[in-house]
């Protein structure tokens, strides 16, 4: 009886080929294995050996497949937008209406994604340097450009907000910057800011007629506008760039 005893404390000896595998990740292939206490006996080609039965983390069959591991999550490809569709997301995102922001980038780079001015002004909304730093923009990325001139326009769209000439100033003073729009409470006498503002409201009018938003039509710039009693007064025929259709109010 303690003989049979011992026999089945013998654990059962396995017939077909097999791997053990170890804690430590090592794999020990094996014709059977005897488990006796705290021994495991394996029987290989050149013989019989004996390992802690402790060390042992699995038996696998010969013939163990391994699980196929799940595929990784899907990745969605990175979408490349056209520049219309970055400007319009611009726009959207940043409480504006699609066709000033397309304007303004029409005028500023007719939409040159790489475009460098010489005065250092870079892509799409000719941002200079300083001024992307402070909208944390790189100028070079396309999107995150356009994003940023929406961006800094609305901002002076809101500075203007309670002016009758919001939108001539605001454009002004994204061409010459709102220091320059300040000094001169109004559009600067600078021919380059006067023919900028005209152009985009121009197109602006333009561009709101074929998308169905109702517009009048644009007024040009006037020549200057009254800085000091000493500045010439603008002709009535020529008013201080009022807008032909102010776009919305930008969302704060």
């Amino acid at each position: 009886m303690k003989l049979f005893l011992s026999l089945v404390l013998v654990t059962i000896t396995t017939h077909a080929a097999e791997y053990v595998v170890l804690s430590n990740g090592f794999r020990i292939h094996a014709d059977s294995h005897v488990i006796d206490g705290d021994v495991m006996r394996l029987q290989i080609s050149q013989g019989a050996i004996e390992i802690p039965a402790t060390s042992v983390a699995t038996i696998e069959a010969e013939d163990y497949t391994q699980p196929v591991p799940p595929p990784p999550p899907a990745v969605d490809p990175k979408i490349e937008l056209t520049t219309q569709e970055l400007i319009t997301r611009a726009a959207i995102h940043n409480g504006l209406p699609p066709a000033i922001v397309r304007s303004v980038a029409k005028a500023e780079s007719g939409y040159h994604v790489d475009a460098v001015s010489p005065k250092g002004a870079i892509g799409l909304m000719q941002l200079m340097p300083g001024t992307a730093a402070a909208l944390n923009a790189d100028p070079h990325d396309p999107a995150q450009n356009v994003e940023a001139g929406a961006r800094y326009l609305r901002d002076l769209l809101l500075k203007y907000e309670n002016d009758p000439h919001q939108v001539s100033k605001a454009l002004a003073a994204y061409n010459a910057g709102p220091g320059a729009v300040d000094k001169y409470k109004g559009i600067p006498p600078y021919r380059e800011t006067i023919d900028y503002v005209n152009r985009v409201l121009k197109d602006f009018a333009s561009v709101g007629r074929a998308s169905g938003l109702s517009t009048s039509k644009p007024e040009a710039c006037a020549t200057h506008t009254a800085a000091t009693p000493s500045d010439p007064q603008p002709s009535p025929s020529a008013p201080e760039c009022n807008s032909p259709a102010a776009p919305p109010q930008p969302k704060t």
